[in-house]
């Protein structure tokens, strides 16, 4: 059934009170539900996969049973570093009981246990070498009791020495007093590091928020300036970055949003040359767009990081409906046309070929509906509906305005124009014509050298400026967002570790791997092997201690305690080495995590 437009023009003409009064309510109701949906932004680019994907089920398989692995560190630094531990045990205590965090780790207990079993976490090849020192000190010393060595004149004194193993096993970095061993330091060791582990996921941006929201309300109540005046608190790791990234979108938003809205009424001014105009052409555009994203809240409940700009897309879509509309109207108005006669004539035909351009424009864009990446998927939904909105506002709600403004008197009346712009021929055709062939070559010429852009994190909003005094340990550094790789056992996980660490080390500097690890890279390895050698020393130094001198007794009497040692288990581990590979139940698992 054809639409009447005089009918339908009639009736927004005597009701357009009521069509302004019912729309407004539909906004407000649409807008609380938009409200809604800026608050749930995913920055997790996996997001934008379909959920049927055998990748994506697992992925969410593993997310449901491990949760997140990657700690949010406190950097605490302080001129006074006494100040700065002070500080970082009364944070520990009041943050270890709360909700959001599942765990706390303040001491670095690696050190501890390293110290505690040196030789077993030496490379086993080491590990021969000082029992083969030991056995050829030892040796030269029986002969040395022999009645028939001798000596030659320019013969060196050989002396019992392990200094440049010892080396190879000192850590790098900043000189830490003996008192501050047990903390992780900074690399400039100006300040500590507390670890915690949060309860929630990097990829829920709204608990990443409310994380450091209440880290933040912890440190005030605290006040570190009671510690120390120098005292600064910086968050780092995957947490930080998700609230980070949130923040900087949500900042992006609203300015892109005053920016497109302000533009657009500044020039829509200018043309018409009246204030009133750009608003009864802007208000029913931004109608549409609450209900818009009201309804993609409602069918989607997100944006995502190809969404999340849409608003400002929308606009400039929408905003060229409107004008049509109020250009027309103000054509056949100066032609001596009544309001209702100007906007049957508008409606008619203006609004007609509007329709057919949203309908078609709309189809294009749900067909991407069909596509399994939710990014283009939800991106043509959100369009779709957007122009299709768009369209019902400028043809229904804008003409309601009109009629108010004119009834308020709000219009600036339009003098007739007596002469056209331009008259006669278009100026120069084949010059228009051969600069668009050009244009158009050179574009299909270059148009191989267009590449996909794989890395999704290029996409994502760059980091504020790192001002903070200290920064991170080598060990403590974790990549954007660890690979998880599922084992069954030990030799699977530590088999996928060395492959991974061999493809590293082949690539040298050029490698995307920044480590990899499983929960059993904390475990010495060969430690059979190993045991068996401390057994040897012990044994050896037992048996022959006779033979050694008083200073190398000494020497060798500081070795004896990191002699009585057994065979280590995941369950010997500390609790801040195991929390990471822990389930929500507390097991440990069996798998291993890849950082780029």
């Amino acid at each position: 059934m054809p639409i009447s437009h005089q009918r339908l023009v009639r009736y927004i003409y005597h009701h357009y009170i009521g069509i302004i009064a019912l729309a407004t309510i539909l906004s407000v109701f649409a807008g609380f539900f938009a409200a809604k949906l800026a608050g749930n932004i995913k920055t997790d680019f996996a997001d934008l996969l379909s959920d049927d994907y055998v990748s994506v089920q697992e992925l969410n398989r593993i997310k449901a049973r491990i949760g997140g692995i990657a700690p949010l560190m406190v950097v605490i630094t302080s001129d006074d570093l006494d100040a700065a531990v002070s500080f970082m045990q009364v944070l520990a205590d009041s943050l270890e009981h709360s909700l959001l965090i599942s765990s706390v780790s303040r001491l670095d207990s690696k050190k501890n246990l390293l110290e505690k079993n040196r030789l077993l976490y030496m490379d086993l090849e080491d590990l021969r070498e000082v029992n083969r020192r030991l056995d050829e000190h030892i040796e030269l010393q029986k002969l040395k009791q022999s009645p028939l060595y001798f000596a030659f004149d320019d013969e060196e004194e050989q002396v019992l020495d392990f200094s440049d193993i010892e080396a190879k096993y000192q850590q790098d970095g900043a000189v830490v007093p003996e008192q501050y061993r047990q903390y992780f330091i900074t690399k400039e060791g100006n300040g500590v590091i507390l670890r915690l582990y949060p309860a929630g996921l990097t990829t829920d941006v709204a608990f990443s928020q409310d994380l450091i929201d209440h880290i933040d309300q912890t440190i005030a109540a605290i006040g570190p300036e009671r510690f120390h005046p120098s005292i600064e608190c910086v968050y780092k790791g995957s947490f930080q970055n998700s609230a980070n990234q949130f923040t900087i979108i949500i900042q992006d938003l609203k300015s892109t949003a005053l920016y497109s809205i302000v533009g657009v009424l500044l020039l829509i001014t200018l043309f018409f040359r009246q204030v009133i105009g750009s608003l009864f052409i802007t208000l029913p555009l931004m109608m549409s767009l609450t209900w818009t994203f009201g309804v993609t809240y409602l069918a989607i409940g997100s944006l995502n990081m190809i969404t999340v700009g849409l608003f400002a897309i929308l606009f400039g879509l929408g905003i060229d409906f409107g004008i049509h509309i109020f250009a027309r109207y103000r054509e056949a108005h100066r032609r001596g046309m009544d309001i209702e006669q100007a906007l049957t004539v508008t409606v008619r035909y203006t609004g007609k070929a509007l329709a057919t351009t949203a309908v078609t424009t709309s189809i294009a864009f749900y067909s991407l509906l069909l596509t399994d990446f939710k990014g283009f998927s939800e991106f043509g939904f959100i369009v779709g509906t957007g122009i299709l909105f768009s369209l019902v506002a400028m043809v229904a709600i804008c003409p309601a305005f009109i009629v108010l403004a004119e009834r308020l008197r709000l219009v600036i009346p339009i003098r007739k124009r007596s002469v056209l712009w331009r008259t006669g021929r278009y100026p120069k055709p084949w010059a228009t014509l051969l600069i668009g062939v050009v244009i158009t070559g050179y574009s299909l010429y270059h148009l191989d050298d267009l590449e996909f852009e794989y890395d999704f994190s290029k996409l994502k909003p760059a980091p504020p400026p790192n001002i903070n005094k200290g920064s991170l340990p080598q060990s403590l550094k974790e990549g954007r967002s660890p690979a998880i790789v599922l084992t069954e056992s030990y030799d699977e996980a530590m088999e996928v570790v060395r492959t991974v660490e061999a493809i590293k080390a082949a690539n040298g500097d050029s490698s995307t791997v920044l480590n990899v690890k499983s929960v059993y890279s904390a475990l010495p390895q060969d430690q059979d092997a190993k045991l068996a050698l401390i057994a040897d020393i012990r044994a050896l130094l037992d048996r022959e201690e006779g033979l050694f001198s008083e200073s190398e007794r000494a020497k060798l009497d500081s070795l004896r305690p990191y002699l009585d040692v057994e065979k280590l288990t995941l369950y010997d581990l500390p609790a801040d080495l195991t929390n990471e590979f822990k389930d929500k139940e507390g097991n440990i698992l069996n798998f291993v995590a890849i950082n780029a």
